[in-house]
């Protein structure tokens, strides 16, 4: 799996890193995001409609990922 926004990668390797204070806040707000988008082209039948909620659906797997991997350290 590849996150294509830069933005998604940067804050999966900032939380790697070190654990900013705002990031669980950044990654909450993140994911309520991708959330709706998901909502938004679950059942559309446009190709597009369906990439975005593919790509959509990565990027909130991903991001749930390092919000776990958060609360670990």
């Amino acid at each position: 799996m590849s996150i294509e926004n830069d933005l998604d990668y940067l804050i999966g390797y900032e939380a790697k890193r070190r654990k900013h204070p705002l990031l669980p806040e950044l990654i909450d707000r993140k994911l309520e995001l991708e959330n709706k988008i998901i909502e938004n082209t679950k059942n559309k039948q446009t190709e597009m409609a369906r990439k975005q909620y593919h790509k959509s659906t990565a990027i909130a797997a991903a991001l749930m990922e390092v919000k776990n991997g958060c609360k670990m350290q």
